[in-house]
């Protein structure tokens, strides 16, 4: 009887050992669009992931997050931290507020990996300024082959940086194109985009400016 007591004690006295050692959880992103994924997380260092190589290749990162050690006397232990994601066709979705966002709030278990699968929802517009002068106004318009309104607007593009915008895609049965009239600091005004331009899921319209135009 003592022998099989002893037993039972060293046995949780080990369960309680092997617990206490466990701390630390992980989240791990994997970006599945076709475009760089921003990532940052509260006390982390940014991390930028490069689009997808191809459909069954991906880039991932995972961040470590430190807690507290849990023992069976401590129960669930757990981290929480703000994460940033953003995305050139991918923009977080809140279903409470039913709006786009760019922040939301993570909750890892000590011991626990979150793995968080980031597939595209969104189409975009993108503006490499690689000319010598700066984009004062960028103005994106959706056009449904009838009319059309602005839907969107960058400014301020300095020369050697970029800027994009995250738009609605077109589907099978919503079809519609974006254009976009740009105003440069020299007085200049360039129109890119067509009725070609039709974007699909994962789909971008690149603007690229040089001063060879």
């Amino acid at each position: 009887m003592q022998n099989r007591l002893a037993y039972l004690l060293m046995t949780i006295v080990i369960l309680i050992g092997i617990s206490a050692c466990e701390s630390g959880g992980k989240l791990r992103i994997v970006n599945k669009t076709s475009y760089p994924l921003f990532i940052g997380l509260e006390g982390e260092m940014p991390v930028t992931l490069p689009g997808k190589a191809s459909n069954t290749e991906f880039f991932e990162h995972t961040f470590e997050l430190p807690t507290d050690k849990q023992t069976p006397l401590s129960g669930t232990v757990k981290a929480k931290r703000r994460l940033i994601l953003r995305g050139e066709t991918y923009q977080i979705y809140d279903d409470v507020n039913e709006v786009f966002t760019d922040t939301t709030e993570i909750v890892v278990e000590a011991g626990q990996t979150l793995s968080a699968y980031i597939s595209p929802n969104r189409a975009s517009v993108k503006i490499v300024n690689d000319s010598s002068n700066k984009v004062l106004d960028a103005i994106v318009y959706r056009h449904n082959f009838s009319s059309y309104i602005a839907v969107a607007r960058m400014t301020d593009i300095e020369a050697g940086t970029s800027s994009f915008v995250r738009l609605d895609y077109a589907t099978t049965t919503n079809q519609f194109y974006y254009f976009v009239v740009i105003t440069l600091d020299n007085g200049n005004e360039y129109t890119f985009g067509s009725e070609t331009n039709i974007l699909s899921l994962d789909n971008q319209l690149l603007i690229h400016l040089e001063d060879s135009m």
